[in-house]
């Protein structure tokens, strides 16, 4: 039985704050319904890791595709 290194333990549990902060911060930013707000919050609090990466790449992948419909 390996036991986990206290050092990678606290460097996982920094990132994954890091990636919860950061769909916050963009979720509260972004959406402009409070409803859509709301439950992207609850998903992301109740499902924090997967929840803040399916929101995060929602969000890249709409900014991209902003930016390519005002380029025509």
């Amino acid at each position: 039985m390996t036991i986990v290194n206290p050092v990678i333990l606290i460097i996982s549990a920094i990132l994954a704050l890091a990636l919860f902060l950061t769909s916050l911060v963009f979720i509260f930013k972004n959406e402009q319904k409070p409803l859509f707000k709301l439950l992207w919050t609850l998903f992301v609090i109740f499902v924090p890791i997967i929840g803040s990466i399916i929101y995060i790449i929602k969000y890249f992948v709409e900014k991209k595709g902003m930016n390519h419909t005002y380029a025509t």
